[in-house]
């Protein structure tokens, strides 16, 4: 049971897990977005006002770039919007695959 804007919804544990642990009360910082990402092997593109540009690449076995993705991460204090978080996620997941942002 997940509760959202005053509303309760019931999930399966199949659409839980496809959402991922933000749903259900997790909260990150920028912070900790922008560490997950370079672990991962995400690189700073740019920083315009508040916002930061990240970028993964995929490459092949010759070592040549198969796909590119990028996120804008929002670099505010306190946490991150969850739907800011799952724009995020889904906008790197052809990269890092699905489900990266959560541990």
């Amino acid at each position: 049971m997940v509760r959202l804007n005053f509303a309760v919804y019931q999930l399966d544990a199949c659409t839980a897990l496809a959402l991922g642990s933000i749903l259900v009360g997790r909260t990150l910082t920028a912070r900790q977005v922008i560490r997950r990402i370079e672990e991962l092997g995400g690189y700073h593109v740019r920083t315009r006002g508040s916002h930061a540009t990240y970028e993964a690449v995929k490459r092949d076995e010759h070592q040549r770039v198969v796909l590119t993705a990028r996120a804008q991460v929002p670099i505010h204090s306190g946490d991150v919007a969850p739907g800011t978080l799952r724009s995020i996620q889904r906008q790197l997941a052809p990269v890092f695959g699905e489900g990266w942002l959560i541990k």
